[in-house]
């Protein structure tokens, strides 16, 4: 049995599987990197897919949690060997390397280069929510969190500005399986108060919502790769490389744990599991001291 463009996904990969040559261990490889693609996108026939597609997925992957660039490298070859088959091309998926993944933290420059990004995205209700979420990302918040915001309690902590040293702040709380509170100066309020003031109303509470009033989901929560369409779409804005929600975290984290200390960088960030984190991926003062000292015995 061949595959043609009407047949589904999930009876294609049976007759990849099918093919003479593929051995058991083989086979298990691809039923575990296929899975979770199935489940989303089994039914659709071959014809419905594009490099596009594929390449959304593979960003999709990028932002889950526990995807070495090793696990994605390995998610990669799968794909391609299936798709050549199945006649696409998908040479546009990002190569990821096998080795050892190196921790990416945005710089205060990148940072600063999004918000005045942000700050910009006013003419389109779209580019204004995509602002806010891509906001909320700079505060610290996971993507999770962001996901679960709720509009009532935006409103709620907007209008009630908590006042530090003449300056304003904002206190954001949201839910998720780790719930965690955002701190939000003016800069990143405005951004969120500008998305939540033009905002249709909704049956929902969910802050951010599709907006395409062409899909089956307008105005229903924002689906995971509704977020990092967004996110992608601000960073190419803002003239940048990708930056995720992790890296995000990651410059925040890394600041404060330099400007005050370690523990109030892991609360911020909510961590529930202590320093450890901020340690071994953020930042280690001790280890900075060690590597100057080695630097200055070079010169004495």
């Amino acid at each position: 049995m061949s595959a043609t463009p009407d047949t589904s996904l999930r009876a294609a990969f049976d007759c990849f599987l099918a093919e003479p040559g593929r051995s058991h261990s083989t086979k298990e490889k691809y039923r575990n990197k296929f899975k979770a693609f199935l489940e989303r996108y089994g039914d659709w026939p071959l014809s419905k897919f594009s490099g596009e597609v594929i390449e959304g997925w593979f960003r999709f992957l990028e932002e889950r949690k526990g995807y070495s660039e090793g696990h994605l490298a390995f998610h990669r070859s799968c794909h391609t060997t299936f798709w050549r088959w199945a006649g696409l091309d998908v040479m546009r998926l990002p190569r990821y390397s096998e080795a050892p993944g190196v921790i990416v933290t945005a710089t205060d420059a990148e940072i600063g280069t999004l918000l005045a990004a942000c700050d910009l995205m006013w003419d389109t209700l779209q580019r204004q929510r995509d602002a806010a979420i891509v906001a909320l990302g700079t505060a610290g918040l996971r993507r999770s969190n962001i996901e679960r915001a709720r509009t009532s309690e935006v409103v709620h902590s907007l209008a009630h500005p908590v006042e530090h040293d003449g300056r304003h702040y904002y206190i954001l709380h949201t839910k998720g399986k780790q719930p965690m509170d955002a701190v939000l100066d003016d800069q990143r309020a405005a951004i969120l108060r500008r998305y939540v003031r033009n905002r249709p109303t909704t049956r929902h509470d969910r802050l951010f919502v599709n907006l395409n009033e062409h899909h089956r989901g307008y105005l229903e929560p924002l689906s995971t790769e509704g977020y990092i369409k967004a996110r992608r779409r601000v960073c190419q804005a803002a003239g940048l490389d990708l930056i995720t929600f992790q890296q995000m975290r990651r410059w925040l984290g890394t600041k404060i744990a330099k400007t005050n200390n370690i523990q109030i960088a892991a609360n911020a960030l909510g961590h529930k599991s202590g320093v450890s984190v901020i340690l071994n991926h953020y930042y280690n003062p001790e280890k900075e001291l060690t590597q100057t000292a080695v630097l200055t015995a070079y010169k004495t």
